[in-house]
């Protein structure tokens, strides 16, 4: 029942990436889990603002490559469009425009 996000953000005038975050109350072990399975570099940390509450944050390209193809049709409602234009981002993340459009878009349907 943790809290995950699929979201594009823009690190420098230009450059675009694709993020995926995932926050759980107690869930040091299982985020810790999730970062071993999917090889995520990040570290499980604990939230800045709310305790007892863990968070696995990553914008590494290879690492949300990994996501995209493990829930590949997954997901349903709401969450399966964002996770849909979040793919779609990831092949576009070598055009801006692309990317700032998707961005805008990805918000939208928040």
């Amino acid at each position: 029942e943790g809290d995950g996000s699929f979201y594009i953000t823009k690190k420098e005038d230009g450059r675009y990436a694709c993020g995926f975050g995932i926050t759980q109350k107690h869930g040091f072990l299982l985020l810790s889990a999730i970062r071993s399975v999917f090889t995520i570099q990040a570290q499980v940390k604990p939230h800045s603002k709310i305790k007892d509450v863990w968070v696995l944050d990553t914008t590494s390209k290879a690492v949300a490559q990994r996501i995209a193809q493990s829930f590949q049709g997954c997901f349903k409602g709401i969450t399966s469009l964002r996770f849909r234009l979040w793919v779609r981002a990831l092949g576009s993340s070598h055009d801006s425009r692309k990317m700032e459009k998707l961005q805008k878009l990805l918000r939208k349907v928040s």
